[in-house]
């Protein structure tokens, strides 16, 4: 009797260890989990922080190609040789100028700074949806890494003006990189590769508002009409009529790798000035104005509606 209740008590003895063992790898468990929540939510959060940054972005877009169109023919022919380009008001209504202008006051810089931080995050989302992606096809996958790298490209424009470089968007800067670049060993073919890629990516994004793609992963089903007829409408016109504006600009890039000239390379800014100052410049100027506008107003509604787990 005595041996039994010795092993009995040298039995649970044994025992209690493995249970105290248990017991941290459950907490260990549910603190990874919280971990994982928070961090999800986090990327939710920076998933919609970029889409509100891009809305703002293109917003300001929308304002200066307003103010472009107030430009005589030789304020546009000055300010895309790198002046400020003033409109009616006297204010500058070249990205240059304006942003220029914005990054020399404390809210200007923190209004750049969150920019920058925005597309930064857009960037992240959708390299990180591209790469994680198992459902979608090979180009749907390839489009949204392209979106990705555009907006890691545009995260450099609003630091560049924090870091004090007041150049940038300029032709005279276009060119003066265009031209490095063609100095240097299969530039030229790097150059043609970003300007394929460009007119790629546009043309992926036609395709899209053909197939109305981009109301996947929308949730607006049970949102009232207007709300739907709001997104539809948005999403066709600002996706259709910002591709076809960014267009000339892969072709040009594919044009200037051909000719070896860097005087044939042209940014946005560049494009817009180009028009103003003719009458017929002006419709066109108006026409990209309000797509700009309404494509802003998409980011907006992706920020609120828009699946972002999908991007996780």
């Amino acid at each position: 009797m005595v041996a039994s209740g010795s092993r009995s008590r040298a039995t649970r003895r044994d025992r209690k260890p493995e249970v105290r063992r248990a017991r941290p790898d459950r907490q260990s468990g549910g603190r990874e989990q919280q971990a994982q929540r928070e961090a999800g939510k986090a990327a939710r959060v920076s998933a919609r922080a970029g889409y509100v940054a891009r809305g703002v972005f293109y917003a300001v877009l929308a304002y200066l190609t307003v103010r472009i169109a107030t430009l005589s023919p030789p304020s546009a022919q000055a300010a895309r040789h790198g002046g400020a380009g003033v409109g009616s008001g006297g204010r500058p209504a070249n990205a240059n100028g304006a942003l220029s202008l914005v990054s020399a006051t404390l809210i200007g810089k923190i209004a750049l700074a969150v920019s920058a931080m925005g597309f930064f995050l857009l960037a992240v989302v959708r390299l990180r949806a591209a790469w994680a992606d198992r459902e979608s096809g090979r180009m749907r996958r390839l489009s949204v890494a392209g979106q990705g790298l555009l907006y890691l490209a545009l995260t450099w424009v609003p630091i560049s003006y924090l870091s004090g470089n007041r150049s940038t968007g300029t032709e005279k800067q276009q060119r003066r990189e265009t031209a490095q670049l063609l100095g240097i060993p299969g530039g030229a073919v790097i150059l043609a590769v970003i300007g394929i890629f460009v007119v790629g990516i546009c043309a992926w994004q036609l395709r899209g508002v053909v197939k109305q793609d981009f109301t996947d992963g929308l949730e607006v089903t049970r949102e009232p009409r207007w709300v739907r007829g709001l997104a539809r409408v948005t999403g066709t016109v600002g996706i259709a009529g910002r591709a076809l504006v960014f267009v000339p600009i892969g072709v040009w890039l594919v044009i200037t790798a051909f000719t070896f000239n860097p005087k044939n390379s042209h940014g946005l800014d560049s494009e817009l000035l180009s028009l103003a100052g003719r009458w017929w410049g002006l419709a066109i100027l108006a026409c990209i104005a309000v797509v700009m506008a309404l494509f802003a107003v998409y980011s907006f509604v992706e920020a609120r509606y828009r699946d972002v787990t999908r991007s996780m």
